[in-house]
């Protein structure tokens, strides 16, 4: 289990004594062993509220409800870029105002800059954000 600040992709200002669970993962199953990591950072950290994502690819959020986090949100699905089927590039490498200041043409939309580019677009199922407050 990782922690950290929230980071910059969630639009959200650091605040003093916020986290952001960043991953988690177990080889096998260890019951109770995410609440034992859990209540460990709690205690030596003393978190104002903690956040973290589920993506919906992959999950349903019940590891989240089982350490008492609450559902915040349901986000709306998300897209990468991809080229030849290789690397997923995150979208915000690639931001219209960032394409434009590269010297792209700054009357076409992000989407349409990209597939000059030869990129193509994949889309995830959304996430579900849950809450950690004391």
């Amino acid at each position: 289990m990782s922690f950290g600040k929230k980071r910059k992709v969630t639009n959200l200002k650091h605040l003093e004594g916020t986290y952001e669970l960043l991953r988690y993962a177990a080889a096998g199953s260890i019951p109770g062993i995410g609440s034992k990591l859990l209540t460990y950072f709690i205690k030596h950290y003393s978190p104002r509220e903690i956040i973290s994502y589920c993506d919906l690819r992959w999950g349903t959020g019940n590891f989240y409800t089982k350490l008492n986090f609450t559902l915040n949100k349901i986000t709306e699905p998300n897209y990468w870029y991809i080229k030849n089927c290789e690397k997923r590039e995150h979208r915000y490498k690639y931001a219209k105002h960032t394409l434009v200041n590269q010297g792209y043409d700054k009357l076409k939309t992000e989407w349409q800059i990209m597939q000059e580019l030869g990129y193509d677009r994949i889309w995830d199922c959304g996430s579900l954000k849950f809450k950690y407050t004391q």
